[in-house]
């Protein structure tokens, strides 16, 4: 390999990291399954793969929001 290909794949490797694709596949997956389940989303509220990303601060639950989340969980 010469020094200018390897220069090219530092440049992309940089641009396109592998584990990047990995990551998009698994947001994918979680958003479908939180979107099918529906438990913990307000009505009409639908997730999308970036919400996974964590590209975002997060947000802290109240202690009351997690109680009400961990109660929306118990079969009926």
């Amino acid at each position: 390999m010469t020094w200018r290909e390897f220069t090219y794949w530092m440049a992309y490797l940089e641009l396109e990291p592998p584990e990047q694709a990995d990551n998009y596949r698994s947001a994918m997956m979680l958003a479908q399954m939180t979107n099918m389940s529906g438990r913990s989303l307000p009505e009409g509220k639908r997730v999308k793969p970036e919400d996974f990303l964590g590209k975002a601060e997060p947000v802290a639950q109240s202690e009351d929001e997690q109680k009400a989340f961990m109660q929306s969980l118990r079969s009926e």
